[in-house]
Protein backbone atom coordinates (compact mmCIF):
# COMPACT_ATOMS: atom_id res chain seq x y z
CA UNK A 1 0.00 0.00 0.00
CA UNK A 2 0.93 3.63 -0.87
CA UNK A 3 0.78 5.60 2.46
CA UNK A 4 1.27 9.39 2.22
CA UNK A 5 -0.06 12.12 4.88
CA UNK A 6 -2.38 14.72 3.66
CA UNK A 7 -4.35 17.38 5.61
CA UNK A 8 -8.27 17.57 6.06
CA UNK A 9 -9.36 20.74 4.79
CA UNK A 10 -12.78 20.41 5.31
CA UNK A 11 -15.47 18.02 6.89
CA UNK A 12 -18.81 16.98 5.92
CA UNK A 13 -20.91 14.64 7.21
CA UNK A 14 -19.62 11.39 6.42
CA UNK A 15 -17.25 12.48 4.08
CA UNK A 16 -13.93 14.27 4.73
CA UNK A 17 -11.95 17.11 1.73
CA UNK A 18 -8.71 15.95 1.79
CA UNK A 19 -5.87 18.03 0.28
CA UNK A 20 -2.80 16.18 -1.15
CA UNK A 21 0.62 18.17 -1.38
CA UNK A 22 2.98 17.37 -3.90
CA UNK A 23 5.55 14.59 -2.52
CA UNK A 24 9.16 12.95 -2.91
CA UNK A 25 7.33 10.33 -4.56
CA UNK A 26 5.93 12.81 -6.92
CA UNK A 27 8.97 13.94 -7.94
CA UNK A 28 10.79 11.00 -8.66
CA UNK A 29 7.70 9.72 -10.93
CA UNK A 30 7.56 10.34 -14.72
CA UNK A 31 4.17 11.35 -15.22
CA UNK A 32 3.11 13.48 -12.20
CA UNK A 33 2.42 15.88 -14.80
CA UNK A 34 -0.43 13.66 -16.13
CA UNK A 35 -1.49 12.71 -12.12
CA UNK A 36 -1.74 16.91 -10.96
CA UNK A 37 -1.53 15.51 -7.70
CA UNK A 38 0.30 18.24 -6.16
CA UNK A 39 -2.55 20.64 -4.46
CA UNK A 40 -5.63 18.74 -5.29
CA UNK A 41 -8.65 18.40 -2.66
CA UNK A 42 -10.29 14.79 -3.18
CA UNK A 43 -13.48 14.02 -1.30
CA UNK A 44 -13.52 10.45 0.55
CA UNK A 45 -15.13 8.58 3.49
CA UNK A 46 -14.45 9.20 7.13
CA UNK A 47 -14.62 6.00 8.52
CA UNK A 48 -15.13 5.75 11.98
CA UNK A 49 -12.65 8.63 12.88
CA UNK A 50 -13.43 12.24 14.69
CA UNK A 51 -12.31 14.63 12.45
CA UNK A 52 -11.49 18.61 11.99
CA UNK A 53 -10.79 20.61 9.36
CA UNK A 54 -6.92 20.94 9.23
CA UNK A 55 -5.90 17.47 10.94
CA UNK A 56 -3.32 15.54 9.41
CA UNK A 57 -4.56 12.23 9.05
CA UNK A 58 -2.57 9.04 7.17
CA UNK A 59 -3.98 7.74 3.94
CA UNK A 60 -3.68 4.55 1.96
CA UNK A 61 -4.09 3.39 -1.69
CA UNK A 62 -3.70 0.21 -3.05
CA UNK A 63 -0.84 -1.07 -4.76
CA UNK A 64 -2.76 -3.19 -7.23
CA UNK A 65 -5.09 -0.30 -8.27
CA UNK A 66 -2.52 1.74 -8.99
CA UNK A 67 -0.86 -0.93 -11.03
CA UNK A 68 -3.84 -1.93 -13.03
CA UNK A 69 -4.23 1.94 -13.42
CA UNK A 70 -1.21 2.06 -15.52
CA UNK A 71 -0.95 -0.71 -17.10
CA UNK A 72 -4.67 0.58 -18.70
CA UNK A 73 -3.43 3.85 -18.77
CA UNK A 74 -0.03 3.53 -20.82
CA UNK A 75 1.19 -0.64 -21.56
CA UNK A 76 -2.75 -1.73 -22.95
CA UNK A 77 -2.66 1.44 -25.32
CA UNK A 78 0.89 0.82 -26.75
CA UNK A 79 0.03 -2.84 -27.28
CA UNK A 80 -3.04 -1.88 -28.96
CA UNK A 81 -0.80 0.40 -30.90
CA UNK A 82 1.82 -1.86 -32.18
CA UNK A 83 -0.72 -4.66 -32.75
CA UNK A 84 -2.79 -2.90 -35.26
CA UNK A 85 0.74 -1.71 -37.44
CA UNK A 86 1.06 -5.53 -37.41
CA UNK A 87 -2.50 -6.35 -38.49
CA UNK A 88 -2.34 -3.56 -41.22
CA UNK A 89 0.55 -3.83 -42.20
CA UNK A 90 -0.27 -4.94 -46.06
CA UNK A 91 -2.43 -1.90 -46.45
CA UNK A 92 0.91 0.04 -46.36
CA UNK A 93 2.47 2.69 -44.17
CA UNK A 94 0.67 5.05 -43.67
CA UNK A 95 -2.61 3.57 -43.72
CA UNK A 96 -1.31 1.35 -40.98
CA UNK A 97 -0.37 4.23 -38.98
CA UNK A 98 -3.89 5.69 -39.28
CA UNK A 99 -5.80 2.88 -39.03
CA UNK A 100 -3.63 2.14 -35.69
CA UNK A 101 -4.45 5.90 -34.25
CA UNK A 102 -8.13 4.80 -35.06
CA UNK A 103 -8.11 1.63 -32.89
CA UNK A 104 -6.24 3.60 -30.29
CA UNK A 105 -9.04 6.36 -30.21
CA UNK A 106 -11.65 3.45 -29.92
CA UNK A 107 -10.02 2.39 -26.99
CA UNK A 108 -9.79 5.38 -25.37
CA UNK A 109 -13.30 6.16 -25.91
CA UNK A 110 -13.97 2.80 -24.20
CA UNK A 111 -11.96 3.23 -21.50
CA UNK A 112 -13.35 6.87 -20.47
CA UNK A 113 -17.07 5.20 -20.78
CA UNK A 114 -15.93 2.80 -18.57
CA UNK A 115 -14.37 5.11 -16.39
CA UNK A 116 -17.53 7.16 -16.28
CA UNK A 117 -19.69 3.86 -15.59
CA UNK A 118 -17.23 2.49 -12.75
CA UNK A 119 -15.69 5.56 -11.06
CA UNK A 120 -12.98 7.17 -11.77
CA UNK A 121 -10.90 7.47 -8.34
CA UNK A 122 -8.86 5.24 -6.56
CA UNK A 123 -10.19 3.69 -3.29
CA UNK A 124 -8.49 5.96 -0.64
CA UNK A 125 -9.23 5.28 2.67
CA UNK A 126 -7.82 6.75 6.28
CA UNK A 127 -5.49 4.79 8.23
CA UNK A 128 -5.21 6.56 10.96
CA UNK A 129 -5.35 9.99 12.31
CA UNK A 130 -2.22 11.60 13.28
Amino acid sequence: MFKEVVRVSKVQKDKVLINFTKSEICDSCGVEDLCKKGGEDILIDRGEFSLEGGDQVEVAINEKMSLLASLLTFLLPALIFIAGLIIFKERGELQSFMSSLLLLCVYFIIFKLFLNKYGKTFKIRIIRKL
